[in-house]
């Protein structure tokens, strides 16, 4: 009895599994409970007949609905459509059976107009949108035009026997209608709910997958650009003190892979950080001219190395100075540049730069137009989803990850941009970015080739004579750069070498504003801060550093610094932060114009280049003052032998945290002379100090010390070179 019981339960479940099982689709099963529902409701409503005498022709036609409901289950579980099994259900059941018992019992003085709602309701459950609308209309039409025409056609209607079997109808009708609506609604509540935990399972699950993949993918391209980035260093010692040509040409090769490897790895940790959010846009206020000079030079020269033709299109009624995120433009139309350079054999490579107002926004728009092999229509669509490139035979033989396309639109997204993209096969492309800016000053740029090398132009400074300011920072040469900087203010200036040092001379004497460095040994810039507020002094402070991570500025902000400066100092930024924070009865404005001969700043320029120097860049941080950049240039030199000792005596002694520091320092000053490589080579270091990876720091280190002796010794021409 037990064993032919368990059996039974068995069979029970399988076909419980079979039609109600979470493999099926949620409405699927809500409309198996319905067919289910409806054999039990019409062989109740069957039964009852015998109780309500309402004629056996009512018992055959609640017979025959349940024969039906059964065809429908099974109907349903061949086809898997449970839409199709449902309309059929409306059609035979709804508006045929349903009709003809109406006309059987005693029309709408019976239990049947409970039923006509039951069909409605569930018709609203089981069908979507336009379909539901339809036939819960359908359906309501004609069970209204039923009651009016059995009211004015009574002698259609079979009547029941007395007024006792309608009254038993009704009452049956509306408790069993009432039950199965309750059972049919709290099943496809609990069913919902159960998808829905599902569901919320799941995407928990696919957020952690993801972060695991974004910290995988993170972790092992960190791992991955050590030893690249010692194979390039050792690499490029080989590239200047090789005689042999076969060496030299192994070594150029090694050279191209490994920064095309370095890319990839860049452009992988972009994708990680882009998706796990941590990514950050930084706005600022920038010149027009600067963005289309930048991108120029980086188009002419990739142009050129191709053997292409390079031309710019510029409207010249571009605002001079706008307010953006103009480093990830940058990046977003450079991308463009390197893939129209190479899919383009031969021909042209168009940079153009437009504007237009729409509404409150201007957009800013920048193309890139080649003559190379277009894309297939088809791969229009995919080409910008990650490690995806065209299908072309012509495509394979170029080298890429088909990341930068991705990585674009994501930042282009970010910033909340367009990109339009238009190419046919064999007559090239055009790659158009648009993205909304501020204008800052609507001055049209004119004719932007005249502004560039040293950017002279006429402007507003100031002079605070009054104003005292003290400078913290545990770099003497960086405190002498500021004072560099500060010297035209008239200022009186106080400089202190650590946070012990501020204190000490902020409790003696009251300063307008202080700028203090974040990174700093014992004392750093944030305990600092706390120190000076518990001791009284309430002092503006402004937070100088090079760490630009993300959520530094936050951080330092909410700690209760005023203002927020990244190294190397830009003038208009500092001379911005001290308008803002200076007393206004301090501060005498004065009209300045920057005597710079550009012709002397382009040679200078030109001249430098060898010695890893872009003079360009530095004449960016003093507003193009020639006369301060040979100063700050000046500085950095006569420093230079005294902290390249410094650091060889901490390498030698393992003080690998005072090495932090003192790479961190050498990172912004070097920037600040237009010492790029010499800046990003201590910034890698410094990374690598960061993570624990001293033999990487042994094995950089003379290559480091080679690029500092270049560029000291560029720098010895600075001081030879007329300032007008």
């Amino acid at each position: 009895m037990i064993v032919k019981w368990g059996r039974i339960m068995e069979k029970v479940k399988a076909i419980q599994e079979r039609y109600f099982g979470k493999h099926l689709d949620l409405r699927m099963r809500l409309f198996n409970v319905l067919a289910v529902g409806g054999i039990f409701i019409s062989l109740i409503m069957a039964v009852s007949t015998f109780f309500t005498g309402a004629g056996i022709m009512h018992f055959f036609l609640n017979i025959l609905i349940a024969l039906v409901s059964f065809g429908l289950l099974y109907l349903c579980k061949k086809t898997q459509n449970y839409q199709l099994s449902y309309l059929a259900t409306v059609v035979c059941v709804f508006m045929i059976l349903f009709p003809a018992v109406f006309f059987n019992s005693n029309g709408y003085l019976s239990g049947m107009p409970t039923f006509f709602v039951f069909a409605v309701t569930i018709s609203v459950f089981m069908l979507r949108e336009r379909t539901a609308l339809a036939v819960t209309v359908l359906e309501l039409a004609i069970y209204v035009g039923l009651c009016f025409y059995a009211y004015y056609n009574p002698e259609s209607v079979r009547p029941f026997t007395s007024e006792a079997a309608m009254l038993r109808d009704i009452v049956v009708s509306f408790v069993v209608v009432s039950i199965s609506l309750g059972i049919i609604m709290y099943y496809h509540f609990r069913m919902n709910y159960e998808q829905q935990r599902e569901l919320e399972k799941a995407r928990e699950e696919a957020v952690a997958l993801s972060k695991v993949k974004s910290t995988f993918l993170t972790n092992i391209s960190h791992e991955i650009r050590t030893p690249i980035n010692v194979v390039l260093g050792m690499n490029e010692m080989i590239l200047r003190e090789s005689t042999s040509d076969q060496i030299l040409r192994y070594a150029a090769n090694i050279q191209t892979a490994g920064k095309t490897l370095l890319s990839l790895i860049n452009n992988i940790l972009d994708i990680a950080k882009i998706e796990s959010g941590k990514f950050e846009l930084v706005y600022e206020n920038y010149k027009t001219a600067d963005l289309i000079f930048d991108l120029v030079v980086i188009g002419r020269e990739s142009a050129a190395k191709q053997g292409l033709v390079f031309q710019t299109q510029v409207d010249r009624s571009l605002p001079s100075v706008l307010h953006g995120d103009a480093f990830h433009i940058k990046r977003v139309v450079v991308n463009f540049l390197s893939n129209a350079v190479k899919y383009t054999n031969e021909g042209f490579v168009t940079l153009g730069f437009s504007w237009r107002q729409e509404g409150a926004h201007t957009w800013l728009s920048i193309s890139v137009k080649d003559t190379g092999i277009g894309i297939d229509p088809n791969d229009l669509e995919r080409l910008f989803q990650s490690f995806t490139r065209g299908e072309l035979p012509s495509h394979r033989v170029i080298e890429g990850s088909g990341l930068g396309l991705a990585i674009a639109r994501e930042l282009t997204d970010l910033m909340g941009g367009k990109i339009h993209v238009e190419s046919k096969v064999g007559y090239g492309s055009t790659f158009t970015l648009e993205v909304p800016q501020a204008v800052v000053d609507p001055t049209p740029i004119g004719r932007w080739e005249s502004k560039q090398v040293a950017v002279t132009a006429e402007r507003t400074s100031f002079i605070a004579p009054a104003a005292r300011i003290l400078l913290v920072d545990d770099n003497q040469e960086n405190l002498e750069v500021m004072k560099t900087l500060l010297k035209e203010s008239l200022s009186q200036i106080d400089t202190a070498l650590s946070g012990r040092e501020c204190l000490a001379l902020a409790e003696r004497h009251r300063y307008d504003l202080i700028l203090m460095d974040y990174m700093m040994p014992d004392l750093d810039g944030l305990e600092t801060l706390k120190l000076l507020r518990q001791r009284g002094v309430e002092t503006p402070v402004i937070a100088v550093t090079a760490n630009i991570l993300p959520g530094t500025k936050e951080t330092l902000m909410e700690a209760g610094f005023a203002a927020f400066l990244t190294k190397p100092v830009l003038w208009n930024h500092l001379e911005q932060v001290l308008l803002e924070l200076l007393p206004a009865e301090l501060i005498q404005l004065k009209h300045k114009e920057t005597p710079v001969n550009e012709e002397i700043a382009a040679e200078l320029h030109q001249k430098l280049l060898p010695f890893g120097l872009s003079v360009t860049e530095g004449l960016k941080y003093v507003n193009g003052d020639l006369g301060q950049y040979k100063a700050i240039s000046g500085i950095f030199r006569e420093h230079s032998d005294e902290s390249r000792k410094e650091i060889a005596d901490m390498l030698e002694t393992e003080d690998f945290a005072g090495l932090t520091y003192a790479v961190h320092s050498l990172k912004s000053k070097a920037l600040a002379v237009g010492a790029l490589e010499l800046s990003k080579q201590a910034a890698a270091m410094e990374e690598h100090l960061r993570r624990g990876d001293t033999l990487y720091v042994k094995v950089a280190m003379p290559f480091l010390m080679f690029t500092w002796d270049r560029v000291v010794a560029g720098l010895k021409e600075v001081e030879s070179c007329p300032e007008s």
